[in-house]
């Protein structure tokens, strides 16, 4: 028999009780599937509730949507997303459970575990089987169902009715033995149910003094600048472990879709299985993904605004938070930020994390001039960058973006990583860059440097998949996790890059805000006349560097900065 996850007394104790197609069907997957088999039941997946959710070690994971229809109550017109439900109130358009299942899976190996999103994206989509998905419905039979849907779903999709669950069959409705990689059970199972102690997932989260008084939840509307590595994630992680451990509900989003695995690890580390099983983790466009799939409402219905959607949605669905945490605030529009303002429950509180000197996307930045916030509030000592990579990007905000933002007014020393070391080079064309990089990647390793601790800052795509391609082509046995695709509606690899991964890291500034690395190689190309945007793009990338730092130049607008560099370097 399979393990339930809650048990038969947990189950009883649901907030939202079991409808009786959800308890035949536990009942028979706990009977069918054998001992090594968990299955989880309405368990919180980042913000979803999945009726059902059986994993296995090495077979992989099942979701299962459970719908106690009586199917000729319904009907699915061709060339319509949305189901039609006939009741007693009239005819109204639901959403379809099908894609609500797909959506679950592609949550989870794209955003949620992106370990395994990596060896999607390398091996194709064949790797959705780790996650098979299916939709029962407990009062029709299998051809019923089939009748309905007509040839629509996916041969992948399970489409089951009661006839379905016979003796055996459970087993069939997931992959092959030994076909899931070991990895990606753990990291699943990390989301369905949280390790108990956040010491079982590394250091516990320590602050300083400053930072301390930002972390104390506190009813309201709060916005404060910190300048780059003051800790402004620890910051928001730690509050919302704060207020999720007394049982609020806590939302925290970022627009940096690779910035959200920080967040989650500063939450874990704070506050363990409790906080983790109350804090929804998601970029802006992710939760409105998201909040559309369970509100089954479409672009169109809302004239295709993201901010738009957020709002009704949430009015839809009822979602409210006590707690609503935002970082890298400078980079939502302003509808986004007033959106996100809009999701706090009476009484809750809100945070907004933001430095103006990273303003790489140019945004207006007026909600953050809402007359709910109170004063500016400020983090202005540097705690993660060595004194002169601080010294060096205050020389450059000062050359290229005076009077924006704040400078670092002090700053400590990472003793344990040495003296930074830094390097200017002029290049004139995108090819000679690329090999730059390749040969700087090379020199590092061959001085006892760790792929892992290297990251290459690229300006685009184009210049980002050239490096990739001559980085792996010349034999030397380095691979690269990196986010550039020919396809940029293509987001798998932003999903699988995460800091984790043992292997050279590549990306765009953009895609590494809030993220460090030991040796920062960069790319600087501001073509034309040099706007703001572009200078806080070299600014931020210039603050990623916790030790060595390369800058290859492509910008006459920063010809000559490489003598203050030397200078900082001396």
């Amino acid at each position: 028999m399979a393990t339930l996850i809650p048990d038969h007394a947990g189950l009883a104790q649901l907030t939202t009780p079991l409808t009786a197609g959800e308890a035949h069907l536990v009942a028979f997957l706990e009977r069918d599937l054998g001992p090594e088999w968990e299955v989880y039941v309405q368990p919180f997946l980042n913000g979803t509730r999945p009726d059902v959710v059986a994993l296995h070690p090495t077979r992989g994971a099942l979701i299962l949507e459970v719908k106690d229809w009586d199917l000729s109550c319904y009907g699915w017109a061709r060339g319509e997303g949305r189901w039609q439900g006939r009741g007693s109130h009239g005819e109204a358009s639901i959403p379809n459970p099908f894609g609500k299942v797909e959506h679950y899976r592609e949550n989870i190996l794209r955003f949620l575990v992106p370990e395994v999103g990596a060896m999607i994206r390398e091996g194709g989509w064949r790797g959705l089987g780790m996650v098979r998905v299916g939709v029962y419905f407990h009062r029709a039979t299998e051809a019923q169902v089939r009748q309905l849907t007509d040839g629509r779903v996916h041969r992948d999709v399970w489409q089951l009715g009661r006839d379905s669950l016979r003796a055996g069959v459970a087993e069939s409705w997931v992959g092959g033995e030994g076909r899931v990689p070991a990895v990606f059970a753990p990291l699943l199972r990390a989301w369905l149910n949280p390790p108990l102690h956040a010491l079982e997932q590394g250091a516990p989260l320590r602050l300083l003094r400053e930072q301390e008084r930002l972390a104390v939840p506190a009813p309201g509307f709060t916005r404060f600048h910190g300048v780059a590595g003051s800790g402004k994630s620890l910051v928001l992680a730690s509050r919302a472990a704060r207020v999720a451990a007394a049982g609020g509900r806590v939302l925290i989003v970022s627009f940096n879709i690779t910035l959200w695995h920080l967040l989650r690890d500063g939450v874990r580390r704070a506050g363990g299985r409790e906080a983790l099983r109350n804090v929804v983790f998601n970029h802006f466009h992710g939760l409105a993904r998201d909040l559309r799939v369970e509100s089954g409402l479409s672009w169109q219905d809302c004239g295709g605004d993201v901010a738009v959607l957020v709002s009704r949605a949430a009015a839809r669905l009822g979602v409210r938070y006590d707690a609503v945490l935002v970082d890298e605030a400078q980079d939502m529009e302003d509808s986004w930020g007033l959106a996100l303002m809009g999701l706090v429950a009476p009484d809750g509180q809100f945070m907004a994390a933001c430095d103006d000197l990273q303003n790489v996307y140019g945004r207006p930045g007026g909600w953050l001039n809402d007359s709910r916030f109170g004063r500016w509030r400020a983090l202005k000592s540097s705690v993660r960058l060595h004194d002169r990579v601080v010294q060096l990007a205050n020389r450059f905000a000062t050359a290229f973006l005076p009077g924006v933002g704040l400078l670092a007014e002090s700053s400590q020393p990472m003793l344990p990583l040495g003296v930074p070391e830094f390097q200017w080079t002029e290049l004139t064309t995108r090819e000679e860059a690329v090999q730059a990089c390749v040969n700087r990647v090379r020199s590092l390793i061959h001085d006892g440097a760790q792929p892992t601790d290297i990251a290459v800052l690229l300006p685009d795509h184009a210049l980002g998949l050239a490096f990739v391609e001559t980085m792996e082509g010349q034999g030397v046995g380095i691979r690269v996790n990196h986010v550039f695709t020919d396809d940029q509606d293509d987001k798998r690899q932003k999903y699988a890059f995460w800091m984790g991964d043992a292997r050279l890291k590549a990306c765009t500034v953009h895609s590494f805000k809030g993220w460090e690395a030991r040796h920062i190689i960069a790319v600087l190309d501001a073509r034309g006349e040099l706007s703001a945007p572009q200078a806080m793009l070299a600014y931020t990338a210039i603050t990623r560097a916790q030790g060595s730092l390369t800058l290859l130049n492509l910008s006459p607008a920063f010809h000559g900065f490489g003598t203050d560099m030397k200078e900082s370097a001396a």
